[in-house]
Formats: C-alpha cells, structure tokens, sequence
C-alpha cells in the first residue's frame, strides 16, 4: 500500500499531534539544539549507541517516502519501511499496542510538520546486537506483537488510561525495569534501574516507592500536570517526562491515567531492619551528614527535589 493518504483533518491532526505528546516522541527523537523530530540525538544503551531516526516529512532522510501502512507496521512490528528489522530502543514492543486510528494520526501529524533533511548517524552496537539475526532471536524471546484490547470488566476511563499507559506512554519501558538483554524485566511495573541514565525508576507497585494507590485522584493528575504535589515530585527523567509529555495533555486523558495508576496493585511491604542500637550521638553524626551533603537535593526529610 504505497498510496498516497488522503488529506488529514484537524481532528485527525490534533489527534496525531495528542499521541506524539503522550509518547514524548520529540524527547528521543529531538538532537540537544536540534530541530524539534528531525532526529540524531545519540541514546546510550548497555549495548552501544543508537541513534533516533529522522520523523519529519524530508524525503530523503525522513518519513517523507513512507506509507501510512509501512508506518503502522514500524509501530506494531518494529520493521522499517525497508523491511529490516528496527533496534527496541525503539519501544515497538509498547507501541504495538496502539490503534490504527491512533497510528495513522500519528502519521499524518508527523508529515504535517515542516521537512527537515537531517540523515540519521549510523549506529554504534557491538557485534552482533545490531545485526538482524540477533534482532531475530531478541524479537522470539522479548517480543509479542498485539493490539490493545479493552477490559469489559472495567469502566471506559480505566481502559483509556491503561491504553496511554500501556500503549504510547509506555511508562513499562522505565518502570518495569531490564534485564541483561534488554528485554522488559517487568511488565506489573515492578520498578528497576535505567542504565544509560543511572536512575532508578521506582515501582508502581510498592507503597514506599511510586505507587499512588492512595493518593486522591486530583494529586496523581497534578503531578502529570505539574511535578510537584505535596505527596511527591517528578525528578530526573521523569521531570523530562512532565515538561516534555504529560503537561501538555488535556485534563480528561490525565484523570484517565491516573484512574488507572490508582488501581495497580500494592506488593506487602518488606520488612525493614530493626533500628535499635543506633546511639543518639550516631543518628546526630548522620543526621549532620544528611544536612550538609543531601538535603541540598534530596529535601530536608528525603522528600526529593527538583
């Protein structure tokens, strides 16, 4: 299918324009100073270097020679319009879930934006990770491509949040944590370490980390909104996140996501180490240190900082 799309609406444009806001495409695909999608920004991954693709319409070095169905199929399947099959830097293996409505808007609002010819570096993996057979064998192992599918169990917000969650926010990327060959350690959002950032993204799913299983329904939205309630604040990538993404989203598709964050379940609490026989002078010395070389950062009671 190489036919050239019909002309997009507004409605299908300012659609286009909500997916790539909720899966902060400009984030990766946006070089520091760089034009906004035009690509080249390097991304370190424990296995070399990637680089971004180009997402503006330039013929040459961009989508401007993809179909609307070639597009489709680098979300779903994470192959390129040449047939080969695309690094999961790529987070293919989240946008899979997205709709076709949801892809071809994404398509059209990308080709609305202004052409920009900026070739993509190649990329710097050790052998063999970017060859494709090795691409074959991660796909076998970590990968299972499938449209989202709706619970009928539960109410129509709860499905949209869990689809931007699930789908182009694909938060699991961070939150659920890799394993040693990339792959997802994860998928219950059970927090782990972001390697080429070296930040820990923390647990939906624990009570001492980030869930918000008891957080009022307007704090989770205004932390997307703001990054900052009196219960938390986004700090590191996700501040990144909140600048870049979730500010930007109406409030309705923010209530959604946080209905769904809200209902992920709660892992028991382990138990922590008994404090006796710690010295009064000792927790002073401590608390001194904490002063003078954490708080700047951290917040006087480890609350975080921005």
């Amino acid at each position: 299918d190489t036919k050239p799309p019909p002309p997009p609406t507004a409605a299908q444009l300012a659609q286009g324009r909500l997916v790539a806001l909720a899966g902060n495409c400009a984030g990766c695909h946006t070089a520091r100073g760089g034009v906004p999608y035009a690509g080249g920004r390097a991304i370190g991954t424990p296995f070399g270097t990637v680089y971004a693709g180009n997402l503006t319409p330039d013929a040459d070095t961009g989508l401007g020679r993809w179909s609307a169905a070639q597009f489709r199929r680098a979300l779903r399947h994470g192959v390129g319009a040449d047939g080969r099959r695309l690094v999961p830097a790529f987070p293919y293996t989240e946008t899979t879930k997205i709709s076709d409505a949801d892809a071809d808007a994404l398509y059209a609002f990308l080709r609305s934006l202004p052409p920009v010819q900026q070739a993509r570096p190649a990329h710097a993996l050790r052998w063999p990770y970017g060859t494709q057979a090795a691409l074959a064998a991660w796909r076998v192992a970590f990968f299972r491509a499938g449209a989202w599918q709706d619970d009928a169990t539960r109410s129509a917000e709860w499905n949209r949040g869990a689809y931007l969650v699930n789908g182009a926010g694909h938060c699991v990327a961070c939150h659920g944590g890799r394993n040693a060959f990339g792959g997802t350690a994860d998928a219950g959002f059970g927090g782990g370490l972001i390697p080429t950032r070296n930040w820990y993204a923390p647990a939906f799913t624990r009570a001492a980390e980030a869930s918000v299983a008891d957080w009022p329904l307007e704090d989770i939205v205004a932390l997307l909104r703001t990054g900052k309630v009196s219960r938390g604040r986004a700090i590191g990538p996700m501040a990144e996140v909140v600048v870049q993404s979730t500010q930007h989203l109406p409030p309705a598709e923010l209530r959604a996501m946080a209905v769904y964050l809200k209902s992920l379940p709660v892992e028991p609490a382990a138990p922590r180490p008994a404090a006796a026989g710690a010295l009064p002078e000792m927790l002073a010395q401590g608390a001194k240190l904490y002063t003078d070389h954490c708080a700047a950062c951290h917040g006087d009671d480890g609350e975080g900082g921005q």
